[in-house]
């Protein structure tokens, strides 16, 4: 017969379990009072050991999402510089630049239109020139400017020394260094052609755009430097630019 007997060991509080000497009953028994070694087990186990290995397997799902988040925001900013500097070329590719106008000429009015032209009187070679002077340096500061003016009865653009026309005069002795400063305030480059000076040993002052010189751009300055030697008579200078290829 199956009786009931108290578990002294292992027994919970105020717990019985049932004795039984039939074999179909031993397993089931044996069975029973393991799970309830197992419950006794895990209910006597200490608060601060479960706390530990509950926090020993519980996942670390905040550190991983503070991780993608922070990675999906530096994605998403690196796609709105890009995007930025992508436009912003584009943009600047896309605006046409005002190219740059060269000066607009001077006007002379039609009434004071005989300034520009200079006397004839400082064309007059006068007795008194020394011829037997000792060689000296020469020089002269030419401002190249555009005018509109009317040398013949009709306004047209020119091309004017120091504001009047025809040029300068230079007069020399053989020997002498002549030295221009030339300032060109033109709309266009020049240069300054000495025709009939032989510019033996200074070919690179003989003042032919493309050939012996690059032409003065606009707002640019160049001195002419050269001696006069082995010659003698009249010579005269032009100015070739890109509009006039010649100003007596």
């Amino acid at each position: 017969m199956a009786g009931y007997g108290q578990v002294p060991r292992a027994a919970p509080e105020g717990g019985w379990y049932r004795a039984s000497s039939d074999g179909d009953e031993a397993g089931g028994s044996n069975l029973a009072v393991q799970e309830q070694e197992k419950l006794i087990q895990g209910n006597d186990a200490r608060p601060e050991a479960r706390a530990a290995q509950e926090t020993r397997h519980r996942p670390h799902r905040p550190r991983r999402w503070c991780f993608f988040s922070l990675v999906t925001l530096f994605c998403f900013l690196t796609t709105l510089i890009l995007i930025k500097f992508s436009l912003f070329d584009a943009f600047v590719r896309t605006v046409p630049q005002e190219p740059q106008q060269p000066p607009a000429p001077e006007q002379t009015e039609p009434d004071a239109a005989e300034d520009f032209r200079r006397p004839s009187s400082e064309y007059v070679l006068g007795r008194d020139w020394d011829f037997h002077a000792p060689p000296t340096v020469r020089e002269y500061n030419w401002v190249i400017k555009d005018i509109v003016a009317n040398p013949d009865g009709v306004f047209r653009p020119m091309v004017v020394i120091n504001g009047k026309f025809p040029g300068e005069l230079i007069r020399c002795n053989e020997g002498d260094t002549i030295v221009v400063n030339v300032d060109n305030q033109a709309a266009n480059a020049t240069a300054i052609h000495w025709h009939g000076i032989f510019q033996n040993g200074s070919n690179f002052m003989d003042g032919t755009p493309g050939v012996t010189q690059c032409p003065i751009a606009p707002g640019k300055k160049f001195r002419y430097e050269f001696v006069v030697t082995g010659q003698a008579g009249t010579c005269k200078p032009c100015l070739p630019t890109q509009a006039i290829s010649e100003l007596g």
